[in-house]
């Protein structure tokens, strides 16, 4: 082997070890990145799926009943399923930046389905309705059967408005934004229409959240009335 070829033995051997080297570093500041960076980013964006804060030992979980605004909107529970604790609750509210209604309604006996937010009603007595004010531009809907019987359509107050039927078959009518303490033995509980906090609707009461207690553990699955696919799950151990 001559002088030259020594030398550029030796350059080559030197250069791949300088590639190594900056391989090295470059691998190094990769896993400061990850642990530093991305890392904890990850970390930061799986603990914040779930908000909460702690009341009295207890923790209160946030969860967005849909979403959106004048040009879209999102119908789905964020998120859709949490676990939690005996004892610890959940906090709905509705975050979309228009009036998008929604409901979150449990129906753990199947006697308390509610298909729509309208009902059908039986009028006895008399089948004249005066709009308020008189001379506003609306008409009920009546249906007259073949017996002469008239029927309306009209809202459904248990789809409507905060409501509670017990395993006694009791019917409570919460106040609006209210906080219920679940024992597991309802029949039937929702929330209500709830729209977002500031903006309201007429006729629609004014409930922008909603917030329940789980004393039992267990699987509660619950809907929105207005958007049946929209639905979500609360395991509690």
């Amino acid at each position: 082997m001559n002088h030259f070829t020594e030398i550029g033995s030796s350059i080559a051997k030197l250069m791949i070890m300088v590639q190594i080297s900056l391989l090295s570093v470059v691998f190094s500041y990769v896993l400061i990145d990850l642990e530093n960076g991305w890392g904890s980013n990850m970390a930061q964006a799986q603990s914040s799926t779930v908000d909460s804060q702690i009341v009295k030992g207890h923790h209160i979980y946030a969860v967005q009943a849909g979403g959106g605004n004048a040009s879209i909107s999102t119908t789905q529970f964020i998120p859709s399923e949490i676990k939690i604790r005996i004892g610890d609750s959940v906090k709905w509210n509705n975050p979309a930046e228009v009036a998008i209604p929604h409901t979150i309604t449990f129906i753990m006996d199947p006697d308390y389905q509610i298909d729509d937010i309208l009902s059908e009603y039986t009028v006895i007595g008399t089948n004249q309705f005066i709009p308020i004010p008189p001379e506003s531009n609306s008409e009920p809907v009546l249906n007259t059967t073949n017996r002469g019987i008239s029927n309306i359509t009209a809202l459904n107050t248990r789809a409507f408005n905060p409501t509670i039927i017990d395993s006694y078959r009791d019917i409570t009518y919460l106040i609006s934004n209210s906080s219920y303490t679940m024992n597991g033995t309802e029949k039937f509980l929702n929330s209500g229409t709830i729209l977002p906090d500031g903006i309201t609707k007429s006729l629609y009461p004014q409930i922008h959240d909603f917030t329940v207690t789980f004393m039992k553990s267990g699987t509660y699955e619950y809907f929105c009335l207005y958007h049946p696919w929209m639905t979500g799950r609360v395991v509690v151990n």
